[in-house]
């Protein structure tokens, strides 16, 4: 393949179009190319992007923000419904950072024993601080095995998602239960606090013999806000941002999308993600900071 040929090969894999297709478009004309010639061409090139920058980018990034991971597989991004796994983290202008991914065969313990050990070998065996997941504690103990040194919290939204079909005779739209235990879960300054005055609203509302919560309660070192002030979680304590990662790739991939163009729709995903980020890093280096106060040490820090 000459020059030219390569040119129009990378630009309408750039677009999504199938590579078989892009050889038959030029058949006869002063640019032909055979399918194998396509393909060989993608696989060098992308063999090439990968050494000469992409794994490195991500290790970096890691390095630098992976200390906090959001992990959710609940979306399903092909005709084959596989569950998407994506690494979630959070840069320094508090955008959401894909660190990587993976294609389940099903959400059984041993894919997330060998997921997990695949991603810390690829990522140089560096272990992160905090991980947060949308999951029951099934996962906690795939990731105690595998990140011994990681806490693993639960999504507190997901959590409180099911209050209102668990507790629909009194959780409710201006409800005086909502509030105090809404209270109790986000404003209580101590474990004592948080668990007397747990106890206290389980007495009040006549709920110390329902199961869901006593179950609840007896796992709130993963999911209360107070029993993990202690550990780094850089202000994020739900898997919302691995979701606005999924409804990032809505606009890239559907139901109908196949495991080959996803492979070519993600990377399009990706390099879109990075441009925002290099937006991001313009602005911030460009563009003037509003000042609250004016000072000489605040426009430093800006």
């Amino acid at each position: 393949m000459n020059g030219a040929a390569k040119n129009l090969v990378e630009k309408f894999n750039a677009e999504g179009l199938l590579t078989g297709k892009v050889a038959a478009m030029f058949n006869g004309s002063d640019l032909a190319f055979s399918n194998r010639d396509c393909w060989n061409h993608l696989r060098n090139l992308r063999r090439k992007n990968l050494d000469v920058g992409d794994a490195q980018a991500i290790r970096f990034a890691y390095q630098q923000f992976g200390d906090v991971i959001t992990f959710d597989t609940t979306y399903r991004t092909n005709k084959y419904s596989l569950p998407f796994a994506p690494f979630t983290g959070l840069n320094h202008h508090l955008q959401s950072i894909l660190f990587g991914c993976a294609l389940l065969q099903d959400e059984s313990e041993k894919y997330f024993v060998w997921l997990f050990e695949t991603w810390l070998e690829a990522m140089n065996g560096k272990k992160h601080v905090s991980m947060i997941t949308d999951r029951d504690l099934a996962i906690g103990a795939v990731v105690a095995k595998v990140f011994p040194e990681t806490r693993h919290h639960l999504c507190l939204w997901h959590i409180r998602k099911k209050f209102p079909e668990k507790l629909a005779h009194i959780y409710h739209k201006n409800s005086t239960f909502k509030r105090e235990l809404k209270r109790c879960i986000r404003e209580s300054s101590s474990i004592k606090d948080f668990e007397d005055d747990w106890q206290r609203i389980m007495v009040e509302y006549s709920l110390l013999e329902n199961e869901w919560l006593q179950r609840l309660f007896d796992i709130r070192e993963s999911w209360t806000p107070v029993h993990n002030r202690s550990t780094f979680f850089a202000g994020v304590n739900t898997t919302q941002r691995s979701e606005r990662i999924n409804s990032f790739f809505d606009s890239f991939v559907n139901s109908t999308t196949t495991l080959r163009d996803f492979v070519v729709k993600f990377e399009k995903a990706i390099n879109n993600r990075y441009e925002a980020g290099k937006k991001k890093n313009f602005e911030s280096r460009h563009k003037s900071h509003t000042l609250t106060i004016g000072s000489k040490i605040e426009e430093h820090a800006a």
